[in-house]
């Protein structure tokens, strides 16, 4: 491991795992916002949720972080006309994907399936071109998997990379050693 080449593949290795980390980006970000139920401000709309759990609502804008000022979500199971009460989200998480910027503002817990009447509105009626309401399951801890797992494919190829230029930096070091300097008479 004493050939300059060494560091080539020690370099080549660092930027596949950039790459590999971007590959494992892209297609979680699409599956997560494509999980996403959307609702524009102010609106209402009905939304079937298969699963009971714990749900994120994130508010949403096209091109800049949203101003969640005076805006008020209300969710209602439609079948028994109960009230689910909304909390504080238990981390604070922003997110932006392609135009849209998004951040969490409130969570809830459903006890079981069903359709849920969603209605959004801003205080005193205003109207807020492209904002919208977007609620997940699990959203916070997805996003969290996809940048650690990022993070972790991309350090492991930095790791790779630099033992390699280091093993090769240290055979090289060790072989100049016993070099026996050349006299010329």
């Amino acid at each position: 491991m004493r050939h300059w080449l060494w560091f080539v593949v020690a370099g080549a290795v660092v930027v596949a795992g950039v790459v590999g980390a971007g590959f494992y980006i892209a297609p979680r970000l699409h599956e997560f916002d494509a999980g996403m139920k959307r609702v524009a401000v102010p609106g209402t709309a009905s939304m079937e949720f298969t699963k009971p759990g714990s749900y994120t609502i994130f508010v949403e804008q096209v091109g800049a972080m949203p101003r969640a000022a005076g805006l008020s979500v209300r969710l209602v199971e439609e079948q028994l006309g109960q009230t689910v009460a909304l909390t504080k989200p238990g981390a604070d998480t922003t997110y932006s994907i392609g135009n849209r910027n998004g951040q969490s503002v409130w969570s809830f817990d459903l006890a079981r399936p069903g359709t849920y009447r969603v209605t959004t509105a801003l205080q005193g009626g205003r109207v807020e071109e492209g904002l919208t309401v977007a609620i997940g399951q699990g959203a916070v801890w997805g996003i969290m998997r996809v940048v650690f797992g990022a993070l972790a494919i991309g350090m492991a190829g930095l790791a790779a990379g630099g033992a390699i230029a280091g093993i090769t930096i240290w055979q090289r070091s060790k072989s100049n050693q016993f070099k026996q300097p050349t006299t010329e008479a």
